[in-house]
């Protein structure tokens, strides 16, 4: 059994599935086998399920349990706001995240995901984690569903309590090789 994480096909976790047997016999007189609770899945993703036949040969099945992450490994991710990248401390900002097919301009309708959030300050040359009471956020994740068609809107998203220039990252939780960031100038750059 596999899961599709962080873009690879790897091993799955035992703790996230419950395979009724990890073998089964088949008789000449057998054209097929249906199975009945023969895989249970705990968690949400994309599993593949392999079965080797004695002679080498393979066949595979895939799942898209839950939410899954049918068409989500061709994606990336573009974080916008309209207008400049300036804006007022203690005001609210709206940003717009779209998903686009990987290497073309074309929006991914299908992607789904769930994104973490983090915020960072910039401090001379270096970014670190900003501090909690420098900004507040509406939320620390943001989850896409296909009925979004690959665009998402976050009004009211962040509002930042200090100057200083700060970058919004967001990042795929499943697949961290989707993620975009947009940096923005609260009042004047300077503390």
């Amino acid at each position: 059994m596999e899961e599709y994480r962080d873009g690879y096909w790897k091993s799955a976790y035992s703790s996230d599935y419950d395979l009724d047997r990890s073998s089964y016999t088949f008789y000449s007189s057998e054209n097929s086998k249906s199975f009945s609770s023969f895989l249970k899945f705990r968690k949400d993703g994309e599993f593949r399920l392999t079965a080797r036949l004695d002679n080498g040969e393979t066949t595979t099945a895939t799942f898209h349990v839950g939410r899954g992450r049918n068409n989500n490994t061709s994606s990336q991710l573009r974080v916008e706001k309209s207008g400049s990248s300036s804006v007022s401390v203690g005001s609210w900002v709206d940003l717009s995240l779209t998903a686009y097919q990987r290497y073309s301009n074309s929006k991914n309708e299908n992607y789904n995901g769930d994104l973490s959030v983090r915020v960072e300050k910039k401090d001379g040359y270096y970014w670190s984690t900003a501090s909690s009471s420098d900004y507040d956020v509406s939320s620390s994740y943001v989850s896409f569903y296909r009925s979004d068609y690959g665009r998402k809107y976050l009004t009211n998203f962040i509002r930042f309590n200090r100057n200083g220039t700060y970058r919004v990252t967001f990042t795929d939780r499943s697949d961290s090789s989707i993620s975009d960031s947009i940096e923005l100038t609260a009042g004047s750059s300077d503390d």
